[in-house]
């Protein structure tokens, strides 16, 4: 799920937020949030939110977000867009191998063949 917005809701304490992209995916939440530096530069800030729920209490639950960002300078757009690529290229790849490797192969060996009118 894809959400844009010019304000994040969800994290008040970004005001110098210009645009604003959440992206719900499973228990994740991914926020691309584009800031401008005191200098005047826009730059990226990823943030992938996870809830937690500790259950201490059954009537009482806490629940925290556990976050983590990167902050990514236009000077480094293509680089980081480049290796990105190639390693969700690279996991595609690797990915579609293993699925390969794990289906199973029939055994066709002479011993393991039926003749028509066997039986069992």
């Amino acid at each position: 799920m894809k959400e844009s917005n010019s304000q994040n809701e969800d994290m008040p304490n970004d005001r110098d937020i210009y645009y604003s992209q959440r992206i719900k995916a499973g228990k994740r939440i991914y926020y691309f949030d584009m800031k401008k530096s005191r200098f005047g530069d826009y730059y990226l800030v990823i943030t992938e939110s996870k809830k937690e729920v500790i259950v201490n209490d059954a009537d009482n639950p806490i629940v925290s977000f556990e976050r983590h960002r990167i902050f990514l300078y236009q000077e480094d757009f293509d680089e980081f867009l480049r290796g990105l690529h190639e390693l969700i290229d690279l996991i595609n790849i690797k990915n579609d191998t293993i699925a390969l490797v794990e289906e199973p192969v029939p055994d066709h060996t002479p011993e393991k063949l039926k003749k028509v009118g066997d039986s069992a």
